[in-house]
């Protein structure tokens, strides 16, 4: 539960604008005028935690509380504000030399457009090591710097910082959430209503599903195998095979973000001590992202496949009962392939074998 609670009407248009978690707009837009100095928005990966804490920032930066339209809310809520310090790092990467010579050194200066500077810093989780330095300054923080630290939980090490920070919780959303964020973001109604149910309640796996360009590309992949008779093992394999070149294509562009993360985060870093282990932590981390985002693609892709079948052509006029016993099969077989591709079989092979079910 939230630390505080607001019957406050007063409702800040840049706050008023997230469609996600809509009860924090009033409780938010209490704290704008005096807010405190550091604030914890901890939940779920996928929660809106990272929306809300740009749309706060805008709302403490901008000298109407939040217009929403104004230069300094538009720089603020694309990252790009003078006044904003975003430090959207993996949790591994936060040492304490980042801490120091990053974090603290920016968290001083004056602001330079508005009356506050806002220091947001993302992912912050694994902070046993750099807690004690951060700590420091946010028990005796610069007067004009609001810090909002955005975490998935409050563990033992992040207890001591929690106690001396405002604390928003935030739940896992709901489909209808998540399908009305999409919308705003300009995806059709059905589209996002679609999106949605694969991505369950995780707004960033529904922006990545559905917000990347390759929905109907997914929806083609995935859908057409349903409704095929297949005659022969190599119709099968390519099919079976666009799907993995798709899913190939969507974690190639993830590799190319990773790679220019990490070469920005080696250049700013070279003097930092113990950086080869901090480098190795990093890799791993990007490693189990990737390995993520594919499981997302296949959990996703047969939830389309199985939607697909449910209404193929193959159920019309077929025997209710017939009909219910062919889609339970099918049902069964997707199970198998989900632990085929845990188990590490052949991505190829196991969607292969899933797709003939449909013969």
């Amino acid at each position: 539960m939230s630390d505080f609670e607001s019957d406050s009407l007063v409702i800040s248009p840049v706050l008023k604008s997230v469609s996600v978690h809509r009860d924090l707009a009033p409780v938010l837009g209490a704290h704008l005028s005096h807010p405190n100095n550091s604030y914890l928005f901890y939940g779920p990966p996928g929660s809106g935690k990272e929306l809300w804490a740009l749309a706060f920032a805008a709302g403490l930066l901008c000298s109407s509380g939040g217009c929403g339209s104004c230069g300094i809310c538009l720089a603020t809520l694309a990252r790009r504000s003078p006044d904003l310090n975003y430090f959207e790092k993996f949790k591994s990467s936060l040492s304490v030399d980042t801490i120091r010579d990053d974090i603290i050194r920016l968290a001083v200066l004056s602001p330079n457009q508005s009356s506050r500077r806002v220091v947001i810093i993302e992912e912050f989780d694994n902070i046993a090591e750099v807690a004690p330095v951060l700590l420091k300054v946010i028990e005796e923080p610069p007067a004009s710097t609001v810090f909002i630290i955005v975490a998935r939980t409050i563990h033992k090490a992040l207890a001591t910082i929690a106690s001396r920070c405002v604390r928003v919780e935030f739940s896992g959303l709901l489909d209808q959430e998540v399908t009305q964020w999409l919308e705003d973001q300009g995806l059709g109604s059905k589209e996002a209503k679609l999106t949605s149910s694969f991505a369950r309640g995780n707004l960033d796996l529904a922006r990545d599903l559905g917000l990347d360009g390759r929905l109907e590309n997914r929806l083609e992949a995935w859908g057409e195998p349903a409704g095929k008779r297949y005659t022969n093992a190599k119709e099968l394999i390519l099919d079976a095979s666009r799907v993995t070149n798709l899913i190939d294509s969507v974690t190639a562009d993830l590799k190319k973000q990773q790679e220019i993360e990490l070469s920005s985060f080696k250049a700013t870093n070279q003097k930092s001590s113990g950086m080869k282990g901090i480098f190795r932590e990093v890799e791993n981390e990007h490693k189990r992202i990737l390995r993520f985002r594919r499981k997302v693609e296949f959990d996703a892709g047969i939830s389309i496949f199985l939607a697909y079948y449910r209404g193929s052509q193959f159920f019309e006029g077929a025997d209710p009962v017939q009909a219910a016993e062919n889609y339970q099969k099918v049902i069964d077989a997707s199970r198998t392939t989900l632990r085929q591709l845990n188990a590490g079989v052949s991505e190829t092979i196991a969607l292969a074998s899933l797709f003939g079910q449909r013969r």
